[in-house]
């Protein structure tokens, strides 16, 4: 039986594409600090135990809503909404600034920033 270098080709590209996107999303939604690793769903306190006290904080409040079966989307004051908290980490002039964000106090995204002060 041949081998098919096309098939082969594509098999090994497809490998190729889904590790590259796992690891995209693995990186954003984990933090690192030192020697450890945040992963998603982590609690406002578990980071700042782990990483210390960041750079800037920013906290707001995102009203509750849903959608009318007209498809537009209404603000439901009856309801409360969800609490956002956005902080940023500086680790220095060597070292990438990383803006965590936290949703009802859950970690919900990391991003990378550039280089720190």
């Amino acid at each position: 039986m041949q081998i098919r270098p096309i098939k082969t080709f594509s098999a090994i590209l497809f490998a190729c594409t889904l590790t590259l996107f796992s690891a995209n999303s693995w990186a954003e939604t984990n933090l690192r600090c030192g020697n450890s690793i945040i992963g998603s769903e982590a609690t406002m306190a578990e980071v700042e135990a782990k990483c210390g006290e960041p750079a800037q904080k920013r906290h707001s409040t995102i009203p509750a809503k849903y959608k009318n079966r007209w498809g537009e989307w209404i603000i439901d004051n009856s309801e409360t909404g969800s609490e956002v908290d956005e902080w940023v980490y500086d680790f220095g002039p060597n070292k990438l600034m990383v803006q965590v964000r936290f949703l009802d106090g859950a970690l919900q995204d990391v991003k990378t920033l550039g280089y720190g002060n």
